[in-house]
């Protein structure tokens, strides 16, 4: 069955897009839009298992494509595991819009949304207007990757299961800037709006920039 656009442009008005690269900010983003603006913040990562568990191996092969172990996992070639990891992501984001359509529905004030980074579904959704892509360049993804709290029990992990750790290290930050590549590539195609995060960036700065797209605030605010 095929909804016409107006109609999915509709239901998901009130929802702004949060998408981007690892270490974009885009989470950082959505948080802070959020709370300034008192809407219902929705992370996509949060639902990742729930959604896993409705998938099956014929419509989504990629979310359900086994590893041998751990080393198989860490191992992989790099720009094979970035191609299958945005895979997944596409995979995903029907559930990701479902989702998003019951919580739309019973937030009326609106909904901010941190998901992959696959602007062309989104776009069938929902418009330029309301999407808007956190990035960030490929030092500061090599930089800051295991730097953040959630990937901490990932680097465990790798210390942990594989025999060459910091061969496995790399291979994952590897991996982190090819599919960043794979994303600004589908970002910059979309054509939406487009937010680089440098080590000079200051957040309230870029929050600002994002609220003049979204026509949230005043040119002089």
């Amino acid at each position: 069955m095929n909804i016409p656009d107006n109609i999915l442009n509709k239901l998901f008005e009130k929802v702004v897009f949060v998408i981007g690269t690892n270490c974009g900010g885009k989470t950082t983003m959505a948080k802070s839009l959020a709370t300034r603006h008192h809407k219902v913040l929705y992370s996509a990562d949060e639902h990742y298992w729930d959604h896993r568990a409705l998938s099956d191996e014929t419509n989504q092969p990629n979310m359900n494509r086994p590893f041998l172990g751990w080393e198989d996992y860490f191992a992989r070639d790099p720009q094979a595991q970035a191609e299958w990891l945005y895979a997944c992501e596409q995979e995903e984001m029907p559930f990701i819009l479902l989702d998003l359509a019951r919580l739309a529905q019973a937030h009326p004030k609106g909904v901010v949304a941190d998901v992959h980074c696959v602007p062309e579904t989104l776009l069938k959704v929902s418009d330029h207007s309301r999407i808007l892509a956190m990035t960030a360049s490929d030092a500061l993804v090599r930089r800051d990757y295991f730097a953040r709290d959630d990937k901490h029990p990932v680097l465990a992990c790798i210390r942990r299961e594989t025999a060459n750790p910091d061969q496995a290290k790399a291979n994952v930050e590897e991996t982190a800037v090819r599919i960043a590549g794979i994303e600004k590539q589908a970002i910059e195609a979309a054509g939406v709006f487009a937010d680089e995060r440098t080590e000079a960036t200051e957040l309230d700065a870029r929050v600002r920039r994002a609220e003049t797209h979204l026509g949230w605030r005043n040119d002089d605010d």
